[in-house]
């Protein structure tokens, strides 16, 4: 009989950790915080167009239920017209807002048409930049591709790019940008679609603006990963061991043989101690044929013919290892091996000691 307690445990071992990688999982993802919708009063949100005196750009929008819709129309004057939608931190203790603590944002956009519609970041650089002058402010840009309907977008702060118009502007290299720190991260911005023509009306909706960290949940993965191998590799260790637990019955006799299998451990536990014996002996004896009999010892302990006969004699051989004081060589001998080197070899793989060892610790 093989006792199979140890792999019910162990089984319910790797569901446990299966389970607690989904809960860590689901812990490690929630490391979220919403720009907007939000109930904190934190972000001021508004509009602005290109710097001129007159003649800008129109822009308006409102809170629904579904989002901000943002509306606007480009002039027809000035080369440079824009229209942005911004989020700005505001309180007296700091006007910058920390993204330290995410590596990237999701934006949910709605558009009637296809768009394409810059998102931007800008970071306050100390030293740089300057108060009054918005374009002082690092410009770090994604383009959003929109199409008709609901559109998500997820966006890696580090996949970002300083657009070369403004290094330009500011007759910068790309060394600058080691300069830039995200906890003085000071706008959210949308700005008008590239592809819109001027004096036309359009609009599109904000549906929502999230920070996240998803480092967690990388790190839950190799986690994961990782402990799952472990517990593929206890589990077969469990498994070995637990092979050794065949025992032999003595009240196993001819009326319980109701099955082949039954007849197959049968046919072993009385003539285990057969130096001879071969899986011939059980065919012929039982009229199962070999590659049946090994086939049903397969399905039922995981073992060959050998490896099952070999756990049968080392079980013995640990009882009277146990219970007489027999030389070693004379167990070996007795349970049915014919060579008391093989017999050590196989005796130290399945209990992980020697004979002498096992006896010795009793």
């Amino acid at each position: 009989m093989l006792r199979k307690n140890g792999m019910r445990y162990a089984h319910f071992a790797f569901l446990a950790v299966c389970g607690l990688m989904i809960f860590l999982y689901k812990i490690g993802n929630q490391e979220i915080e919403s720009i907007y919708p939000t109930q904190l009063p934190q972000f001021e949100i508004n509009t602005t167009h290109e710097f001129v005196d007159s003649n800008w750009t129109s822009t308006a929008f409102s809170e629904k239920k579904d989002g901000i819709h943002f509306q606007y129309r480009l002039n027809t004057i000035h080369p440079e017209a824009f229209a942005t939608l911004y989020f700005h931190k505001k309180g007296d203790d700091s006007i910058f807002y920390d993204l330290t603590r995410f590596n990237r944002i999701h934006i949910s956009i709605k558009t009637k048409s296809a768009k394409r519609i810059p998102f931007v970041l800008t970071v306050d650089v100390p030293g740089f930049t300057k108060k009054n002058d918005p374009l002082s402010h690092v410009h770090l840009v994604e383009i959003l591709e929109c199409r008709a309907g609901e559109n998500h977008f997820l966006i890696p702060f580090n996949k970002m790019e300083v657009p070369n118009w403004w290094l330009q502007y500011h007759q910068l290299d790309q060394t600058f940008l080691k300069r830039i720190d995200f906890a003085r991260t000071t706008y959210f911005m949308l700005s008008s679609d590239q592809l819109i023509n001027r004096g036309i009306e359009d609009a599109f909706i904000i549906q929502s603006i999230r920070l996240e960290n998803n480092i967690s949940v990388n790190w839950l993965f190799w986690f994961a990963w990782i402990t799952i191998i472990i517990a593929e590799e206890i589990l077969i260790r469990i498994k070995k061991k637990t092979k050794t637990e065949i025992l032999i019955s003595p009240s196993f006799t001819a009326h319980e043989a109701n099955t082949e299998t039954d007849k197959i451990e049968m046919y072993i536990a009385v003539h285990y101690s057969n130096q001879e014996l071969e899986i011939a002996h059980i065919q012929k004896a039982t009229g199962i044929s070999s590659r049946k009999i090994s086939t049903l010892l397969q399905e039922k302990f995981s073992m060959s013919f050998t490896d099952y006969v070999n756990q049968i004699r080392i079980a013995e051989v640990k009882r009277l290892l146990r219970e007489s004081k027999a030389p070693i060589s004379t167990i070996a001998y007795q349970v049915g091996f014919s060579n008391v080197s093989h017999f050590n070899r196989v005796f130290k793989i399945l209990t992980g000691k020697s004979p002498s060892q096992f006896r010795d610790e009793g």
